[in-house]
């Protein structure tokens, strides 16, 4: 299972340095945290990250952004977003993340979502047609091997307006339900797409809910110098530099 070992450390990484270059959305997941752990320092049952719905949102763009498999916005008012989610959610508490945490994590899931929306954990993924296809004025025969790259998918302007900006709110419950279901596709789609998807989102949102909850993130590479190597899993070709402060 790729996205059980490979794919999710990339995906993490991705995240954790996207989150370091946008305070105002690490600040949301932690707020979101908060809510959902308050004071305590538990870990994170199952219920916990089920309510990480920003988390998520973070991962998704996340992998938009750079999908761990390469081939197969606007600016937020708010800039303490994720830290006031983690904050309602778990408040002054030290406590681990329960499943039902982990559900109230809307804004970090989205960020997630957003992260994966830039970078794919999976570039690239294949299928073959059992009948012909018409697109325009094109017939691709049945029999093809086709390959489908969701690191373009997920940058297509049309799809998603200015699609090198990092925007969790583009996986809002609004946004998400104006798109089609196959114009994010981190984890494939169809009846053979990754039967690990939403263990891997609740994964990272687990692992990113406990970094944020004890540590500023800092992110010191800048989009322009990040080169990416798009072989089996997305990686960046040079190890990312991400600066952890202990919260106050």
């Amino acid at each position: 299972m790729f996205q059980g070992h490979d794919t999710t450390s990339a995906g993490i990484s991705w995240a954790l340095y996207l989150l370091g270059r946008n305070p105002h959305v690490q600040d949301r997941v932690v707020e979101e945290l908060q809510g959902i752990f308050g004071n305590s320092d538990r870990p994170a049952t199952f219920s916990d990250l089920q309510a990480m719905t920003y988390l998520e949102q973070v991962i998704k763009e996340s992998l938009r952004l750079y999908p761990s498999v390469p081939l197969y916005g606007r600016l937020l008012e708010d800039d303490i977003i994720i830290i006031e989610e983690l904050q309602g959610i778990f408040g002054n508490s030290d406590r681990p993340a329960t499943f039902s945490d982990l559900q109230a994590m809307t804004y970090l899931e989205q960020v997630i979502k957003e992260s994966l929306r830039l970078y794919p954990s999976v570039p690239l993924y294949g299928r073959l047609l059992e009948d012909d296809i018409i697109i325009k004025n094109y017939t691709i025969p049945a029999g093809t091997d086709v390959n489908v790259v969701p690191i373009h998918i997920h940058r297509n302007p049309r799809i998603y307006p200015d699609p090198e900006v990092f925007n969790p709110d583009r996986f809002s419950k609004e946004s998400s339900q104006e798109r089609h279901p196959f114009a994010y596709l981190p984890f494939s789609a169809g009846p053979r797409n990754c039967i690990g998807q939403r263990f891997a989102l609740l994964e990272e949102k687990a692992v990113l809910s406990t970094v944020l909850r004890h540590f500023q993130i800092e992110s010191l590479d800048r989009p322009e110098d990040i080169a990416v190597l798009g072989e089996l899993i997305l990686r960046p070709k040079h190890e990312l530099r991400i600066k952890f402060t202990l919260r106050n």
